[in-house]
This record gives C-alpha cells, sequence and structure tokens, in this order.
C-alpha cells in the first residue's frame, strides 16, 4: 500500500492514479485475476485491487482512519445530450426503517458512513469490459459541513424520509417525497418486502441514494448561481413558496411586464413556461436548484369554467425496452415519482389570464398502485402482441394513446412489426381532480 489510509488528502492523491486510466491499465494485477475477482463489478475491484482494503460489510467508511467512503459511479453517454452523465442514482447504503426511527441525522448510518465521500466517475461503454472502462474524475462530497446548503438539504430529505417512517408511511416513500436523498427501491430488492414500525403494512426493502439529477449538476454541471433565497433555514420548496405566493391572483400581462418577458402566449409556444421561470428568478429555460432536486415544473391553462386546457403526458416508450423492463427500474415508474411544481393560470371573461394557483405535487401512493397496473397491463398486451393498449376508459389514473408526429412514426414492436409510437398519459378528469384539490403554496 502506497499511501496513507487515514489522510484523506493521501488517499485522493493515490487515487489521481486512477484519472483517465482503466484499472487494468492503473494496476499490475493479470486481467484473468481482475475479471475473476470483481465479477463485474467495477467498485469492488477498486477497493480491493487498487486501494488494496479487504472487503467488508461493516457500517463504517470504506477508509476507516480516514472517515472517507469510497464511491464508484458510472457515467454515460446520451442521445441528443452533450458530454457524460450519470447512468443511475447513487446508493449510499440501505435503509433499516427500526434504526431510522430511532436516529437523529448526526447519528444516521447516512452520515457515520458516508458523510465523507470520495467520488470515482469512469466511462460506461454498453459491452466494455469494466475493468477496460476509463476513469474520468474524483470529487468529494462533504456531508459533514452543517455550513453548506447542499448539506443542509440532504438533512431535511433524511427527516422527511424519518417522518414518513415515524406516521407508519414508509410503505408511501417516493422519489418525489424528496430532493436530493431518496429512499427508493432496489433491484436486489424486487418483489420482497420488510416489517416497518408503526405500520402493519409491509414496505419494499429501500436503500438511501442520492438522486441522479443532484449527481448530473454536481459531476457534470456547469457552475450556476442559485436565483432561489433558500438558506441553511429555509428549503428549496419555502423559498420558491416566498416568491411565488404574492403573485397568485396577478394578470398575465401584468407579470410578463415586471419580468421583461416579451411575446404573447399566440406568438410563443414556450410563453408560459418562460413566464414561471422567470417568476422563479430564472432568465434560462430552468432553476438550478430544481435541476439539482429533480423537480419539473409543469404550467397548466384552465378555461374559465376551470376545466382543463390540456392534457398531461409523458415521453413516448420504445416498445422493444418496454417489455425487457421490471416495474422498478421503469422510464414511466421514474416519471410518475418526480416532484412537480404545477403553476396554474386561469383565463378571464375578457380573455385575459391571470396566475390562479401553485402547488408541489407527487403522484400518492394508491394512484401510483394503479399506474403500475396500467404499465404492467401494457407491458403484457405489448408481449402478446396486442396494440389495442389501456384505454382512459379502463382506469381512473392514467392511459395509453398515440404520442409521435403522424402514424408513419413508429417504433419497432417484439414481435417484428412498426407500431405508431404511443405514450402514457395521466386520464384528464384525474388531473383535473388533482389541479382542484392542489394545495396552494
Amino acid at each position: 500500500m502506497s499511501y496513507d489510509n487515514s489522510s484523506v488528502e493521501s488517499i485522493v492523491e493515490f487515487a489521481g492514479a486512477l484519472i483517465g486510466k482503466s484499472l487494468s491499465e492503473a494496476t499490475s494485477y493479470p486481467r484473468e485475476e481482475l475479471e475473476a475477482a470483481g465479477k463485474g463489478k467495477l467498485g469492488l475491484l477498486v477497493e480491493t485491487k487498487f486501494f488494496e482494503l479487504p472487503q467488508s460489510s461493516k457500517p463504517t467508511p470504506d477508509f476507516e482512519a480516514a472517515g472517507l467512503e469510497l464511491k464508484v459511479i458510472p457515467l454515460k453517454k446520451y442521445a441528443r445530450r452533450t458530454g457524460l452523465h450519470p447512468k443511475e442514482n447513487l446508493k449510499l447504503t440501505s435503509l433499516n426503517p427500526f434504526e431510522v426511527d430511532e436516529e437523529t441525522w448526526e447519528t444516521s448510518r447516512v452520515v457515520t458512513k458516508c458523510g465523507l465521500m470520495l467520488i470515482l466517475t469512469f466511462h460506461f461503454e454498453e459491452g466494455k469490459i469494466p475493468i477496460d472502462m476509463k476513469f474520468t474524475q474524483q470529487r468529494i462530497v462533504n456531508l459533514l459541513d452543517t455550513g453548506q446548503l447542499d448539506t443542509a438539504q440532504f438533512k431535511r430529505d433524511w427527516e422527511t424520509i424519518q417522518r414518513f417512517i415515524h406516521l407508519g408511511k414508509g410503505h408511501e416513500l417516493s422519489c418525489g417525497s424528496t430532493n436530493y436523498l431518496i429512499a427508493n427501491t432496489s433491484g436486489a430488492g424486487h418483489g420482497k418486502t420488510r416489517k416497518q414500525p408503526h405500520s402493519d403494512v409491509p414496505m419494499k426493502p429501500r436503500s438511501f441514494m442520492i438522486k441522479k439529477d443532484y449527481l448530473d449538476y454536481f459531476l457534470v454541471g456547469a457552475p450556476m448561481p442559485n436565483v432561489l433565497p433558500a438558506g441553511l433555514e429555509m428549503s428549496i420548496d419555502e423559498a420558491a413558496a416566498s416568491l411565488l405566493q404574492p403573485l397568485i391572483g396577478k394578470k398575465v400581462e401584468e407579470l410578463a411586464l415586471k419580468t421583461n418577458l416579451s411575446g404573447t402566449p399566440k406568438t410563443n409556444k414556450g410563453y408560459h413556461r418562460n413566464l414561471a421561470v422567470r417568476l422563479l428568478g430564472g432568465t434560462g429555460r430552468s432553476i438550478p436548484e430544481f435541476d439539482k432536486a429533480g423537480i419539473k415544473p409543469k404550467t397548466i391553462r384552465l378555461k374559465e369554467s376551470g376545466k382543463m386546457r390540456e392534457e398531461m403526458s409523458f415521453k413516448n416508450f420504445q416498445y422493444l425496452q418496454l417489455v425487457k423492463e421490471e416495474w422498478e427500474d421503469s422510464v414511466f415508474r421514474a416519471e410518475i415519482e418526480q416532484k412537480f411544481l404545477f403553476l396554474v393560470f386561469k383565463e378571464l371573461p375578457d380573455g385575459s389570464e391571470v396566475f390562479h394557483n401553485a402547488g408541489f405535487w407527487d403522484m400518492p401512493h394508491m394512484d401510483r398502485l394503479e399506474a403500475k397496473e396500467v404499465w404492467e397491463e401494457t407491458k403484457r398486451r405489448v408481449a402478446n402482441n396486442n396494440h389495442v393498449l389501456p384505454k382512459i376508459s379502463e382506469t381512473r389514473v392514467a392511459h395509453v394513446r398515440p404520442h409521435g408526429k403522424n402514424k408513419l412514426d413508429t417504433y419497432p414492436t417484439p414481435h417484428g412489426g412498426e407500431e405508431t409510437k404511443k405514450g402514457f398519459w395521466l386520464n384528464k378528469n384525474y388531473l383535473q381532480e388533482v389541479v382542484d384539490n392542489l394545495p396552494s403554496i
């Protein structure tokens, strides 16, 4: 071992030898030994073959003497995006609801094991042997610094998860319940359940993870100044509320003038979204704090009667991908577990509009279960070569319908044919119910 395992600086300096290289290039071990030892898990190989750490399942940091945890995460290329971006959420540690029920943030396993982390990223390439994938960067995440805004948000998220468990609602947690730190189900927990305190309802095994959105901003995103007045004592949600509450009831034209937004709803397709961003203090197409937290602003337009003008759709799905997915790792599950900020605009008798309401929303647990049934039925029908997919009349929450440019805009199917692109949509009546009962920000 050619580093001091009690010194963070020494460990970081030693880790620098990996950057720009693959593990097979950075160590002297024979390829056969590397491939056999890690069983394809690059993180395990980095621990045991590069840093020469013993395998351990103890709830302590990997470099215990230095109080430093090691995390190795993949970045990949995505279509229509430049550069490399996180492939998945970052798992920190498993979630034991009985432990969490008794802990504080300071004594939690998240902090005692992962309070200080060395993150090594590598370029994931489909089909490439893991030991030949190149490492790209190293970063330190410090959840022990109580003076950091991000640490304050991580703490709030952990306390929100604990509150669900205190209330016996661990089974209702979703990725939209929190901003940076999530209690997410993981691959090993598919189909299994575990007991939770304060409730007889079992919950799925979950792990504490850092959202992919936060990782993307932290590891990849260009530094951008915050625009919300969030602080150590004010959350992202509260900061957004402080900006929007005084504006509810004001005319759109007045708000557009105040925020220097040009054009009209008729000449600018993204008019309402651009206005929403400006109302929150932004000048571009998004809010940096929302990007980090995976919060999706969604503008809703109501007619004078209060009825919805438009429906809400999700990305079209690929038939070949759909039949291979499991619900826990599905695209649709990730979409409905997002946290949304609905900004509602309503038409007045003279044809103008007002900023009517705003509120954060993530889909309730029982509605997610119904959406899951729609997804499962869609998958079953596609696998059986039945392309009459769930209609709006079959369920209260969601349905499937075309979502391509036209009938000639298609995706291949598992049975060798082509079908018009389709996507999942929230039912209009369901979304109307959500908006009508949206708690005001």
